[in-house]
C-alpha cells in the first residue's frame, strides 16, 4: 500500500506478486515505474499523475482521479474505472484490451487515443465499454487486429479503424471517419 507519490522510474524489477494499492486521501500524488505491474488499484480520495508511462496487467480507478498528459501511454490488459473515481486521459493513448467506464465514473479523454488489443493468451475479443452519458472526444478509436468490441455515448470519434470486424454501439454520438473490414 503506497500512501503518497512513489517513482521508481529507475531500472528496477519489480517481484510484487499481488496488487499495489493507491490509498492517498492527498491532491499532487505522482506515479512513475520502469517495470510492469501485475494490479494496480486506485483505493481512495486522493489525485495521482502519472509521470510517463503506466503499464500493469490490471488497472482499477475505484475512487479518485488518475491522469496522465498528452503523449504518455496507460497500457492495461483490463481497465476498470468505477462509478466515483475519475480517469482523465488528456490527449495521450490508452492500449487496452478490456475496458469498462462505469455509470457514475467521470471519462476525461480530451483526444485520447484508445488502441484495442486482445491481450496474450486470451480468446475474447477486445472492447471499449463507455456507459456514463457525459460528452467525450476521442482522436481514435482502433482495434490493431483481429476484431473488437465498443459501447459509447455522447462521443465524438475522429476515426474508428478495425482490420477486421468491429462491432460498435454508439449512442447520441459523431464519428468522423470509420473503416473496418477486408479491402
Amino acid at each position: 500500500r503506497i500512501y503518497g507519490s512513489c517513482d521508481v522510474s529507475t531500472l528496477v524489477r519489480w517481484e510484487l506478486k499481488g496488487t499495489l494499492y493507491f490509498e492517498s486521501s492527498s491532491a499532487g500524488e505522482t506515479i512513475a515505474f520502469s517495470d510492469t505491474l501485475k494490479e494496480v488499484y486506485f483505493n481512495a480520495s486522493g489525485n495521482w499523475s502519472g509521470s510517463d508511462t503506466l503499464y500493469a496487467a490490471n488497472i482499477t480507478v475505484g475512487s479518485g482521479t488518475f491522469s496522465l498528459s498528452s503523449g504518455q501511454l496507460l497500457q492495461a490488459d483490463t481497465l476498470d474505472v468505477l462509478s466515483g473515481a475519475s480517469l482523465s486521459l488528456n490527449g495521450s493513448t490508452l492500449l487496452t484490451g478490456y475496458t469498462e467506464i462505469s455509470s457514475g465514473a467521470t471519462f476525461t479523454p480530451n483526444g485520447a487515443a484508445v488502441l484495442l488489443q486482445r491481450p496474450i493468451g486470451q480468446w475474447y475479443q477486445p472492447y471499449f465499454y463507455y456507459f456514463p452519458t457525459d460528452s467525450i472526444y476521442l482522436s481514435r478509436l482502433e482495434v490493431l487486429s483481429g476484431s473488437g468490441r465498443a459501447s459509447v455515448y455522447n462521443a465524438t470519434i475522429d476515426s474508428v479503424l478495425a482490420p477486421s470486424s468491429f462491432d460498435l454501439d454508439i449512442y447520441d454520438s459523431e464519428i468522423t471517419y470509420f473503416s473496418a473490414g477486408y479491402p
